[in-house]
């Protein structure tokens, strides 16, 4: 007996999803997976609000977006307290050094490192430091070591005074 394609592919179970013919539960974890991506694209964009927001110089909302972004899980903001890790602001710069160390978020351990060492503020700098303690990476070190050949005295010493923390 002749079919038309449409008719043999759901004979056999197939259902047509985006132009494709395809099995029900690939379907299913395609859309699925289009509903996690919508899901991260808003707790994406909530945390950037945030944390845009913890840049402000008023002591309430920075209050506020503390507490907002506490509610949130630490996967969904790791990505973006990394970007902020060179914002121009002190109070962004020292909280996310902080946050990122009570997260103990091993993939920042490097940026941290050089902003104990350069970072032009003293709050800065000793959130660093605090957060590469809390992190303790193995290789904190080695992310130190080359600031010690740069040539301000400045960040030699700093260097010098951050690897005292390290005995490793």
């Amino acid at each position: 007996q002749w079919m038309t394609e449409e008719e043999f592919k759901q004979s056999q179970g197939f259902v047509k999803h985006k132009g494709k013919w395809m099995t029900p539960e690939e379907r299913d974890l395609d859309l699925a997976l289009e509903s996690q991506k919508e899901l991260d694209k808003k707790i994406s964009a909530e945390v950037k609000k945030w944390l845009d927001r913890i840049g402000s110089y008023k002591e309430p909302t920075r209050t506020e977006a503390k507490e907002r972004l506490a509610e949130i899980e630490d996967r969904y903001k790791s990505k973006h307290y990394l970007a902020a890790l060179s914002s121009t602001n002190d109070f962004v710069r020292r909280f996310v050094g902080e946050e990122l160390g009570r997260a103990a978020e091993a993939g920042a351990a490097k940026p941290i490192a050089k902003r104990a060492v350069w970072d032009t503020k003293e709050e800065v700098r000793a959130a660093s430091v605090q957060a590469l303690l809390d992190i303790r990476h193995p290789d904190t070190a080695l992310f130190l070591f080359p600031f010690l050949a740069e040539d301000s005295i400045t960040a030699r010493i700093r260097t010098e005074s951050c690897l005292t923390l390290f005995p490793d």
